[in-house]
């Protein structure tokens, strides 16, 4: 047997209620207690029903009404991990992206966590004007000795430069780091000052040879295991690593975060430890996680955030 529509109850509902006011039978009942008990039961569904009706259409209405309100806000959809794909048509999305600003502490007095000035490197793309400070996060303080991670990616390197089966200890970047940067980012007297660092680094599962290596390094990466050590997860901006205008030349980035005036741009950056499949290389993503599965490491568009020891002692 169909079932009545909801339009048809609610009629039924309606006159019924209209004979009990008057007096008239509903539905043939003899005005006995039971049939007073059916008339009750039925204005307690007419009333719920209506109450349901009113909440629909205020749900329906708030809806509307919030849609057609953001509609006419630009700074509703945030710009957090949106790629725009540059066209020959469309401006360039990364026109209005500012680098972020830090207060900067003296050497002598940084601790963890501070930033710091030590060293040049062309950094604003104008090669006139000649290079600038680098500025570096101290992960690191023990006595006059400071572990420095630069705070913006310097530059755009691939791992290595072609594409095969190799680690930290033979890839060219590791070369780079220690030959033209280097020479090129640090003075004769800054030069003293960095410290040549033995470093352990281990060798993925999933690769033909398991294990660890040792390499001694002036300017090096962190590894995985160093970046979740100095690193730790509490969502700070030194996880993203934001190209300076010169390394966005070299093609470094591809993602926007924050909102309107306040938007950057984020690259993905080296780490020096293996990836898990053969000619790879671990890196951090755009979004501050470390992808220990890793990257073929003839891959471009990786930034470089170098790493350094320095004995503020060997300065004076």
């Amino acid at each position: 047997m169909q079932q009545p529509l909801f339009g048809e109850k609610m009629e039924e509902l309606l006159n019924d209620s209209a004979k009990e006011e008057t007096g008239l039978p509903a539905g043939g009942a003899a005005g006995t207690t039971q049939s007073a008990l059916v008339q009750s039961e039925k204005k307690a569904k007419l009333v719920f029903f209506l109450i349901l009706l009113i909440l629909i259409a205020g749900i329906v209405l708030s809806v509307v009404l919030l849609a057609k309100e953001l509609s006419k806000r630009e700074d509703f959809f945030p710009t957090f991990g949106w790629y725009t794909q540059e066209t020959d048509e469309s401006p360039d999305p990364f026109d209005e992206v500012s680098m972020p600003v830090y207060p900067i502490t003296e050497l002598e007095e940084a601790q963890a966590g501070d930033d710091v000035l030590f060293g040049s490197y062309e950094q604003d793309n104008d090669l006139d004007n000649g290079k600038e400070e680098i500025e570096w996060l101290v992960l690191e303080r023990e006595g006059d000795r400071l572990l420095l991670l630069s705070r913006f990616g310097l530059d755009c390197v691939p791992f290595h430069e072609t594409y095969e089966d190799v680690t930290w200890e033979d890839c060219s970047l590791r070369k780079w780091l220690n030959g033209t940067f280097f020479d090129e980012a640090f003075t004769e007297e800054e030069q003293k000052a960095v410290q040549s660092t033995e470093l352990r680094t281990e060798i993925k599962e999933g690769r033909q040879n398991m294990g660890s290596f040792v390499t001694t390094d002036r300017v090096f990466l962190l590894s995985t295991e160093d970046f979740m050590k100095l690193l730790p997860d509490d969502f700070e901006m030194k996880y993203y690593c934001v190209p300076t205008p010169y390394a966005e030349d070299r093609d470094a980035g591809g993602y926007i975060f924050g909102y309107q005036e306040e938007k950057i741009k984020s690259a993905e950056w080296w780490l020096r430890s293996t990836g898990v499949s053969e000619c790879s290389a671990a890196f951090v993503e755009h979004f501050g996680y470390n992808n220990e599965i890793g990257r073929q490491v003839d891959s471009e568009g990786f930034a470089v955030r170098p790493v350094i020891w320095i004995d503020l002692s060997a300065m004076e």
